[in-house]
Parts: structure tokens; sequence; C-alpha cells
């Protein structure tokens, strides 16, 4: 009688790897490949465009718990850090695996308990900061996790205070710089979508001009959250709202800097365009988007500054982009929203292999699904020259209740209702003008 045919045996899935051993304390029980594997991820997908620790750190952090090389750094210290920067691999790829989001989780809890028992947070150091931040990410993924405005407020106090520790120490004033224009930046995106204004004060270095090195990217998207917070403020200044015979009224205060911005933001663009060429990121690494995936993050960013600045400039009576202009860009920016929910989605590549690149996958966070919601509102709204919109809009229009829905179907509680708000306005639309 012939043996059974042996049978090779599955090969386990990242999810499948941590529900199996969420009741482990060792860093190490990780699978050195996986971990490395999600810390490629975590480096292309985060620390590229908004850094934090650096490669070298990442580097020294990985050594550290599995080779075993001696650091001076304080090993609690390590150990946080590598959890956060596992919680937040795992919480990006939640999207192709929901069990993925326990696993996250877990290690969050992990981290935040370990730097509570030992009080670590409390003092303000460049590694305190660094963690502080990245729990901040963390939290802007996973609004759920934590009070972000809590997180925030703590992690913008500590910043200043080491802005001022460190003085004419140019190597700590070199790294803190950095965190505060990714806090900033961060910072950015949450008070826009909340519509509340920002905790950080005045740049180290203000200029209101775009920068036109285009060799670093965490630095132009600086640039651009900074363009943003200037019509995000004036939106928002002493809490009022005008009204629609206020806002046709002209203006006594020059606003002549509304049309120098808005002219800073559309050629942003070929300046981010140039920079991620220079830095060789230009490789895409899955077929859900044409073009290189850095590239779409940056087109939607700028996208939903401008239509920011429409909103802003409208409210004081300038007509600085038409209505015909504002339709284009909530169109461009409605596929711009898919073609990076699909990278999200879609399998990971070459994230080991030797030669490649690790897979981008960009946080579609709540404040994504804010900027979805925005586009589809006046997508609905009907046109000068028709009653109803286009077909084609009608199309993105679904879309956007495609992607509201998918995301509220992962999310916690930050996004509900979106989808439900955005179907009611274009049921209510279809039965007015019929």
């Amino acid at each position: 009688m012939l043996p059974p045919p042996s049978v090779a045996p599955e090969k386990q899935s990242l999810a499948d790897i941590f529900l199996s051993s969420l009741d482990l304390q060792k860093e190490s029980d990780v699978p050195k490949e996986v971990a490395e594997q999600l810390i490629a991820i975590y480096y292309n997908s985060i620390e590229t465009w908004i850094p934090v620790l650096g490669h070298d750190l990442i580097h020294e952090t990985f050594a550290r718990i599995y080779d075993g090389t001696q650091h001076t750094e304080d090993q609690v210290t390590i150990k946080i850090r590598y959890r956060l920067l596992l919680s937040i691999s795992l919480s990006l790829m939640k999207a192709q695996d929901p069990r993925l989001a326990v696993a996250a989780d877990t290690c969050f809890r992990q981290a935040i308990a370990t730097s509570a028992s030992t009080d670590l947070l409390a003092y303000p150091t460049t590694s305190t900061l660094q963690l502080l931040v990245l729990m901040c990410i963390y939290i802007w993924i996973n609004p759920g996790s934590m009070d972000i405005w809590r997180m925030l407020g703590h992690t913008s106090r500590m910043c200043l205070d080491l802005a001022e520790m460190h003085g004419s120490d140019k190597n700590e004033s070199a790294k803190s710089e950095v965190l505060y224009r990714t806090l900033y930046t961060l910072e950015t995106y949450i008070c826009t979508a909340y519509g509340r204004p920002r905790q950080l004060p005045v740049p180290f270095s203000p200029t209101d001009q775009v920068t036109q090195l285009a060799d670093d990217p965490s630095r132009l998207l600086y640039d651009l959250a900074r363009l943003q917070n200037r019509f995000h403020r004036d939106l928002i200044e002493n809490g009022s709202v005008l009204t629609v015979a206020e806002s046709k009224m002209p203006s006594s205060t020059d606003f002549a800097w509304m049309d120098s911005c808005i002219l800073d933001i559309y050629s942003w663009l070929e300046t981010w365009r140039a920079c991620i060429a220079n830095q060789g990121l230009t490789a895409t690494t899955t077929e859900a988007i044409d073009e290189p995936p850095l590239l779409v993050w940056g087109q939607f960013q700028q996208l939903k500054t401008l239509l920011l600045a429409k909103a802003a400039s409208d409210r004081r009576g300038k007509v600085l982009i038409t209505r015909q202009e504002e339709y284009s860009l909530c169109r461009r920016l409605v596929k711009a929203a898919e073609a990076l929910h699909q990278q999200s989605i879609g399998p990971i590549q070459g994230t080991l292999s030797p030669g490649h690149q690790p897979t981008s996958i960009f946080p579609l966070t709540w404040t994504w699904a804010h900027s979805v919601f925005t586009a589809g509102v006046i997508l609905i709204q009907p046109s000068i020259s028709q009653v109803t919109p286009e077909p084609a809009d009608q199309a993105l229009i679904q879309i956007c209740l495609g992607l509201l829905n998918s995301y509220e179907m992962r999310s916690e509680k930050s996004g509900q209702g979106l989808t439900h708000c955005l179907q009611s306005l274009q049921d209510f639309h279809r039965s007015v003008v019929c």
C-alpha cells in the first residue's frame, strides 16, 4: 500500500504568527524575518515622509533586539520603541487582515504599560519625545485607542521644552527640529479634520515660501502643512463663521496672501515630483497604482489643501478658485484616494527581496476619510450648467461611498456615520430634482 503523499506545511500569515504569540513577553519571540518585514514597511510607509527615528536608530533597535548588540541606550526605551514600530506597521496592514488590528493593539498596550510602569514619559529627552511622536502616529491611525488631544498636548509641550533646553547644541537641536516638523504636519491633518486650532506655536524657522530644494519629502510636506494651516486658521479665527451676506462684503483687510499661497500650493506638486525622483522613490510596488505611490500621496495632500483654500477664500468673498476648478479638484482627489486604498489592500511585495523597495502602505485614517467625504459632498451639489451631477461624477460619488464604507468597516467609532450622511445627501438631492 502506497504511503499518503506528503503535504507541505502551510505558511503562517502575519496575523497567525501574532495571534498565536500574544501572551509572549519577549520581543525576540517574533520571528526575525517577520519583524524585519514589519519594520521595513514602517520605514517606507511612515519614516519616509514624517521622520521620527531615522534609519540608523531603527537599525540599532532591531540589532539590539535580535542580535544582542550592546548599546548605551536604556533597554526599556529600546523595547518600547520596538513595540511601537510593530504596532504601527500592523495597524497599516489591518485592511489586508482585520485580525492584525488585535496584534497591533496588543503591541501598543504593552508599550504603554511598560512606559507607565517606569514613568519614562515624564522626563523630557529626545528619546522620550520620539516615543511620544510614535504614539501620536499610532493614535492617529487608531483614534479609538487613546485621546489624541491629550497625547498631542503632552507631546507638544515636551517638544517646546526640549527646544529651549538644547539651545546651542546643534546636534540635539537638529533632532528636535525634525521632530517638530513631523509633529506639526501630523497636528495639521488632525486639526483641519476636527476644525480646531493647532497647539504648536510659530515654527523654528518661519518662512512663507515653499522650499525650493527638492531633497527632503518631510520638509516639503511640512511646507504644505504650513500653507494649509494659514487657510485653516483664517477659517476658524475667533470661532466666527461669516454669513452669506457678510462673505460678499468687501473686507478692509488685505488678503493678497491668499492668492500667493494658492500659487505656491499649485507649484508644490512639481517640487514634490522632483523630490521623490531625486530620492529614488519612484518605483511602483503594486499593480494598484500606475504612478509612484508616494507621488499619489503628495497629490492627495495637495488637492485637499486646495479645497481648504477654496473654502477660506470664498468666505472672504474672493473667487481665487472657480466652481468648475473645485469640481475638478474633487474628481482628482477621489481618484487619488481610491488608488491609495487599492494600494493599502494589495499584496505586500518586495519587503525582503534584495534590490526591491518595500511596499508603501499609507495611513488611510479618519482625516483621509474626512477629505473623501468633503469631496463627495461637493460633487453631489449641482453645477451651474446642469441640475444633476454628470454620470462620471455620479460614479465618483459611488466610489466615495464605497471608500467610506470600507473605512467604517475597519474603524472604531471615529468614522461611523460618514457613509450614511453622504448617502442621505445624495438621496435628498435626487428627491429634490425629481
